[in-house]
C-alpha cells in the first residue's frame, strides 16, 4: 500500500496505528531521503498523520513519541524540525514546558515557516484579553487552531527553572545560556507574559473572593472593593520568592550576552523592559537585588555598544 493510501486508513480508523510508532517512523525517515519527490510526500503524510494520533494514542505512545519528536526538533533537515514541532504542538498541553522551549530554540531557525510556527507557540492569551479579540487576532487564532493545543501556559516556578537548569548531568551549561540572542529574547518575552498571567489571575480570583464577600455583606462602602490600592500585587502573590529571582537571573544573562552577536540591540532592550516590570510587579524581592546603579549602567553601557555595533555593520 501506498504512503497516501496508510494516512487515509490512518485517519478513517485511527486505532489501527495510534498503538505504535512504526508509520511515523518510517515517514520521518523518508522525509531526510535524497529523492525531492519522496520528502515532498512524507511532509504532506506526516501533516494529516498526526491526527490519528491525537485521537487514539495511549499515554505510553505519547510518551515516547515525545522523547523521538523533541531530539527531531534538533535535527539539520528542516523539514524534520517542521514535522517535528507540528506533531509537538498539536498532541502535547500547552503546559509542557519542554515543547515551550523547544518553540524557543526554534524561535531563531534559519527556515522561516519554522520560525514563525515556533513563535506561535509562544503566544499566550492573557486573562485580560479574553473575549476582546480583534478581527486580526481572532484570524490569526483561526488560522492556527489546528496547529497547537492552547491552553493555561506552564506554571512560572516550571518554566523558569527549566530554563535555569542543565538538560542532564552531562551538560555543561544551563538551558537559558545555551541560546543564541533571538533565542533568548523570545524566552524573556515568554517569561513576561506568563509571569503577567499568572498575575492578573490572582488578581481576578482575589477581586471576584472581595466581591462575593461584600455582596454576602450588603457592604455599599467601595473601600472594600479597592484590593490592589491597598496591598500590592507583590503582598498578595502565591509566585515563589526563588522563581522571581531566577526571572531576575534571566535577565542579567540576557543583560551579560555577547552584543556583537546578531540579535543583541533587541535582546538588550527587551532585558531592560523586563527588568522594569519584574522591579513593577515585585520591587521588595527584585528591586534592591538587581536595581542597583551598577546593573542599570552596565545594561545601558551595553546597549549603546550593541547600537552602535549594529550601526557599523550597516555602514559595512
Amino acid at each position: 500500500m501506498s504512503s497516501a493510501g496508510l494516512v487515509a486508513l490512518a485517519l478513517k480508523a485511527p486505532g489501527l496505528f495510534g498503538t505504535n510508532l512504526e508509520l511515523p517512523n518510517m515517514m520521518f525517515g523518508l522525509l531526510v531521503s535524497g529523492e525531492n519527490e519522496l520528502r515532498a510526500s512524507a511532509q504532506e503524510a506526516l501533516s494529516s498523520l498526526v491526527d490519528a494520533y491525537v485521537k487514539s494514542s495511549p499515554e505510553n505512545i505519547l510518551s515516547q513519541l515525545r522523547t523521538q519528536l523533541l531530539e527531531r526538533a534538533t535535527q539539520d533537515d528542516y523539514r524534520v524540525r517542521l514535522c517535528a514541532l507540528t506533531w509537538l504542538s498539536r498532541l502535547y498541553p500547552f503546559d509542557d514546558p519542554a515543547v515551550r522551549f523547544t518553540c524557543i530554540e526554534l524561535s531563531s531557525d534559519s527556515r522561516q515557516e519554522v520560525r514563525q510556527l515556533a513563535k506561535y507557540g509562544l503566544k499566550v492569551i492573557n486573562h485580560s484579553n479574553i473575549g476582546r479579540t480583534t478581527p486580526k487576532s481572532k484570524l490569526l487564532l483561526s488560522s492556527n487552531n489546528n496547529q497547537y493545543k492552547k491552553g493555561d501556559p506552564p506554571k512560572i516556578s516550571t518554566m523558569i527553572r527549566y530554563l535555569m537548569t542543565k538538560e542532564n548531568l552531562q551538560s555543561s551549561t544551563t538551558r537559558a545560556k545555551s541560546l543564541d540572542a533571538v533565542s533568548l529574547t523570545h524566552a524573556l518575552e515568554f517569561i513576561q507574559q506568563i509571569l503577567i498571567y499568572e498575575v492578573e489571575k490572582e488578581q481576578k480570583s482575589i477581586s471576584k473572593n472581595a466581591g462575593e464577600k461584600k455582596e454576602s455583606e450588603c457592604d455599599d462602602d467601595d473601600d472594600e472593593m479597592k484590593v490592589f490600592d491597598d496591598e500590592s500585587v507583590e503582598s498578595l502573590s502565591n509566585i515563589p520568592k526563588e522563581s522571581i529571582l531566577q526571572c531576575a537571573d534571566l535577565v542579567s544573562l540576557a543583560i551579560g550576552s555577547d552584543v556583537s552577536q546578531a540579535g543583541a540591540t533587541t535582546l538588550l532592550r527587551t532585558a531592560a523592559s523586563s527588568l522594569a516590570k519584574l522591579i513593577e510587579l515585585f520591587p521588595n524581592t527584585v528591586g534592591q537585588r538587581y536595581a542597583s546603579k551598577e546593573n542599570v549602567s552596565r545594561l545601558e553601557v551595553k546597549t549603546i555598544l550593541s547600537y552602535f555595533i549594529f550601526m557599523s555593520a550597516c555602514y559595512h
